[in-house]
């Protein structure tokens, strides 16, 4: 197997990969409003965030098979290149409103010091602007990969390098999504999974006991 045809199949594998979590999770969704089609309908929209992202590997696919010559990538503005662009495009834009939106609960409150936030925080305010901030940007720092920065096998177009960057910055990402995701279930229960929506606090004040 010569160098070109290693480094396809490597990356239809990790493309395949990829595809697997954004499938399961699109059928979780279209499972919860079969399930009760009333109370899940947001999961709809939840659920076409998820076909979005199905849509970029596969677009993948068919840009890296049209781009990859002698091992490396090397991108063309041709039909493949901006249907990738702008799938992906889509798809991240998209999930990054429902992360502000739906994920965090952002974008209810505009009281001042709140602007933009929502009433209940566990945060100081800056995070969560720190967060948003960061999200935007590592959302699409995809973008970084479709431009050359050097001559082939530098870092900025070694396919490996590039990976791990990528990788690194998308955990930290999530890292923050977690945090903040975490938080707003806790305050308002957006799953239902608690029936009575209050958790009593650990400590009890003073006032209480007596």
């Amino acid at each position: 197997m010569n160098k070109e045809s290693s480094c396809s199949a490597g990356l239809t594998t990790v493309t395949v990969l990829g595809f697997l979590p954004y499938w399961f999770r699109f059928a979780q969704c279209l499972r919860k409003v079969y399930d009760d089609p009333k109370k899940n309908r947001i999961q709809l929209v939840n659920a076409g965030k998820y076909f979005s992202d199905l849509c970029v590997p596969l677009s993948n696919i068919w840009l890296v098979d049209s781009h990859l010559k002698g091992g490396h990538l090397k991108y063309d503005r041709n039909a493949s290149f901006w249907n990738y662009c702008c799938v992906h495009f889509i798809a991240t834009t998209y999930s990054y409103i429902w992360d502000i939106r739906m994920d965090w609960g952002l974008m209810t409150c505009f009281e001042k010091g709140k602007w933009g936030l929502r009433k209940q925080l566990n945060y100081p305010p800056w995070f969560y602007y720190f967060a948003a901030v960061m999200d935007f940007f590592l959302r699409y720092l995809w973008i970084l990969g479709l431009f050359s920065f050097g001559k082939a096998g530098t870092t900025f177009v070694n396919f490996q390098t590039m990976s791990l960057i990528f990788i690194f910055a998308e955990a930290f990402r999530r890292a923050l999504w977690a945090l903040l995701r975490v938080e707003n279930e806790q305050n308002n229960n957006l799953e239902a999974y608690r029936t009575i929506p209050y958790i009593p606090p650990i400590v009890e004040d003073d006032d209480d006991v007596k």
